[in-house]
């Protein structure tokens, strides 16, 4: 867990010490939003399963006298496998920062982001079977997890395909709180307003 945080805090360290470059190369003043969709992979629990999938939206903005991009995110999935009877549904809140160390090349622009975040998940129950001294399954034994909310840090890499395409990954990673470590691989279209 400290190595994926200590990622974590490498990349958004990155983006920081990227101003000294966008303030070389300019920075873009409009507002950009984004929808985005993808797989989830939940670490804690290896869950992989291809129905766990994230949809979301960004909006990307500057600050007067912030050379960096900041992007907010807003982004919902939902868990299912075999023994789920009321599916966990997830909502994440995140605030980024998104640097641009290495230049575009042939309309492919990389880029860095590190921020933090808030996570909720909605209670949910699950059904385990259990099983008599035969082996054989007899029955069903209902758990029940409440509602619960983290916080997180999270570091990743991104692509811009053109001026509207974009995919990225991050790492999700729970600070002074319990919660998942998610990875999120998302493909996204952005708009200009």
């Amino acid at each position: 867990m400290y190595n994926r945080f200590g990622t974590t805090l490498v990349a958004l360290a990155m983006s920081v010490g990227s101003a000294s470059s966008l303030r070389a190369q300019g920075s873009d003043s409009s507002h950009k939003f984004s929808i985005f969709g993808g797989s989830l992979v939940n670490a804690n629990n290896s869950n992989k399963s291809l129905l766990n999938t994230e949809v979301g939206g960004s909006l990307d903005f500057h600050v007067p006298n912030v050379p960096l991009t900041l992007r907010s995110t807003l982004a919902f999935r939902q868990e299912q496998n075999d023994f789920t009877v009321s599916s966990p549904k997830y909502g994440t809140l995140s605030l980024d920062v998104i640097g641009k160390p290495i230049p575009k090349i042939f309309g492919i622009q990389p880029y860095l982001l590190g921020g933090l975040g808030v996570g909720t998940r909605s209670e949910y129950l699950i059904a385990v079977p259990v099983y008599d001294l035969t082996g054989m399954r007899n029955d069903y034994r209902f758990l029940a997890f409440p509602r619960h909310t983290w916080a997180f840090a999270e570091g990743g890499v991104g692509l811009e395909l053109g001026h509207h395409l974009f995919m990225q990954t991050k790492i999700m990673t729970p600070i002074a709180s319990q919660g998942p470590v998610l990875m999120p691989f998302s493909v996204g279209f952005r708009f200009w307003d």
